[in-house]
């Protein structure tokens, strides 16, 4: 009986002491070709930045259709949202040659929606109001990054994230 009883005793601490899949930790980073454009012109601070509940986590959220979403263990950002969203706007929409000018303008962003499906397909959708020293300039977008097909584990996500972040600079940038 006692043999019994540490044998499955040490089952339970072998199984217990069992690694178990490891975390992955993720970004967003800025890509977007406007930055460049606005480095001679004033900066803009980004300010406010609103995200949905179910996107302001860790765990990166992936939509399985209109009513499902997977939130992923194992896969996580690295900062929160709201502030990996600022720092890509500010240095999508300025560049890293305007990085200490003093900005003249500020950008709050309210986001609806920001995620990957299963195919990779990325959709932002967010409202937006430019402030400065001219009336205040208002818009909403909605963009779409067009994934690689197939299978799109959340891992993937980032990048075509940070695409988006990018048009969504460029949309505020265009001339109006």
């Amino acid at each position: 009986m006692r043999t019994r009883l540490l044998g499955a005793l040490c089952v339970l601490i072998v199984t217990g002491c069992a690694s178990s899949p490891p975390m992955r930790f993720y970004t967003l980073s800025p890509v977007s070709a406007a930055a460049g454009e606005n480095a001679n012109s004033a900066a803009i601070r980004v300010g406010r930045v609103r995200i949905p509940a179910e996107l302001d986590r860790v765990e990166v959220v992936q939509r399985i259709d209109a009513n499902r979403l997977s939130i992923s263990e194992q896969d996580r950002w690295a900062a929160p949202m709201e502030d990996m969203v600022r720092r890509v706007l500010t240095a999508d929409l300025n560049g890293p040659a305007n990085g200490l000018a003093q900005p003249s303008a500020t950008l709050n962003v309210d986001i609806e929606e920001f995620m990957g499906d299963a195919s990779c397909n990325v959709t932002l959708t967010a409202s937006w109001e430019l402030k400065g020293a001219s009336a205040p300039v208002t818009g909403r977008e909605s963009i779409r990054v067009p994934g690689s097909g197939g299978t799109c584990p959340a891992s993937s996500l980032p990048m075509p994230m940070s695409r988006a972040l990018a048009q969504l600079s460029e949309k505020i940038l265009a001339p109006r």
